[in-house]
């Protein structure tokens, strides 16, 4: 009896196996997926020193590419209040990258427009930025004594007690004041699965109100004559950030390779996209 149902479910994985195999020779499995036509895609960065936006359209999963690889589209992008009044228009700055350099506040609503030729409008849903997080204190140590390809910098700050925080942080090259490739890496610590830290976020569920403390390194390709200074981006997100982050994750379990795909958390209006929100501070330091 055993023998008998070792013999089907093996039978089982090999017509899976026959079907994967297929999908992968002719370059995709055959899966028709809900596509509501081309719209504008509207991604974007809300914060405290102004908005980063790309403006693009969409494209069927299920066709290929433009043989230019690129889908921005020209249109214009909008800062509005909550109440949808336009606040300022963004520096277009090419190929569907949109900018302003601007002081906005916390705590209050912000909207993005935006419009291209031959699409609908569309319209974020009303975000707000988060509050700062407390100062960070930066710590070159110097080169690590067991790999002297290896500096060591230590970052700690203080999580401020009775308010849910979720921080995050970025360490780009600088090289003649120009912003560059991430260079900053970090150690993984064993704490970080047990408190749900993910990536470079930090919920503050297991330091709430102490003191927190985090170890990095710059490998020695990236330190001078390569680059010059560090720019460390330090500050708290919105939890709809770490939303979306997991979003994109895809299942990578056997047997759900045939469930739907996963949708991606959108808060874009007549269209695609997130509009994301945070609070930054930046901290530079000569290598």
């Amino acid at each position: 009896m055993i023998a008998k149902k070792l013999g089907v479910n093996s039978v089982l994985w090999l017509v899976i196996l026959f079907v994967i195999l297929s999908g992968c020779r002719s370059g995709a499995l055959e899966y028709d997926l809900i596509y509501e036509g081309d719209r504008l895609v509207l991604n974007a960065y809300v914060f405290n020193k102004g908005v980063i936006a790309r403006l693009t359209r969409s494209n069927h999963p299920q066709l290929p590419l433009p043989a230019s690889f690129s889908l921005a589209v020209p249109g214009r992008v909008w800062l509005c209040d909550a109440d949808g009044v336009i606040i300022a228009e963004l520096e277009d700055r090419g190929d569907g990258d949109f900018e302003l350099d601007m002081s906005l506040a916390t705590g209050t609503g912000y909207i993005l427009k935006a419009s291209s030729d031959g699409f609908d409008p569309v319209v974020s849903d009303v975000v707000a930025i988060p509050e700062p997080a407390n100062p960070l204190t930066v710590n070159f140590r110097g080169f690590d004594p067991n790999n002297n390809n290896t500096f060591l910098v230590d970052m700690a700050f203080v999580d401020i007690p009775n308010r849910k925080d979720i921080y995050f942080w970025e360490g780009h090259a600088l090289k003649n004041g120009r912003k560059g490739d991430f260079i900053l890496g970090y150690f993984f610590n064993e704490i970080g699965p047990q408190c749900g830290f993910y990536s470079l976020f930090y919920p503050d569920d297991c330091f709430e109100g102490q003191p927190f403390q985090f170890d990095c390194y710059i490998e020695r390709r990236n330190m001078p004559p390569n680059n010059d200074s560090l720019r460390i981006e330090f500050g708290t997100v919105h939890p709809d950030y770490l939303k979306y982050v997991k979003s994109t994750e895809l299942t990578g379990d056997l047997e759900q390779i045939f469930s739907e795909p996963r949708p991606l958390l959108s808060n874009v209006n007549g269209g695609y996209g997130i509009v994301l929100t945070k609070n930054v501070t930046y901290y530079d330091f000569k290598l």
